[in-house]
């Protein structure tokens, strides 16, 4: 499975200084393997561990196979991933 973000097609805006986007992504039966975030691989491991990295910041709950991604909107201009 792969799913590719475009950023220009939803917006969430939590203030005027600071523009966030979320994701919340259903039937997930699985963590995902990789993300590529603005071209570069980031470890599932620490993604998972909910470490701020580059500006994004994810969750993934097994139980109700729920995927929740949350980003920086200005700093993140492309989100891959990668099951």
């Amino acid at each position: 499975m792969h799913i590719s973000v475009e950023k220009e097609r939803k917006e969430y805006t939590t203030s005027q200084n600071h523009r966030k986007i979320t994701w919340v992504i259903h039937n997930v039966s699985q963590e995902p393997n990789k993300l590529i975030i603005n071209g570069e691989t980031v470890s599932v491991a620490h993604y998972l561990a909910k470490i701020l990295i580059q500006g994004v910041q994810g969750r993934y709950n097994p139980k109700e196979k729920i995927l929740t991604i949350e980003m920086d909107f200005d700093e993140v201009l492309d989100l891959r991933i990668r099951w």
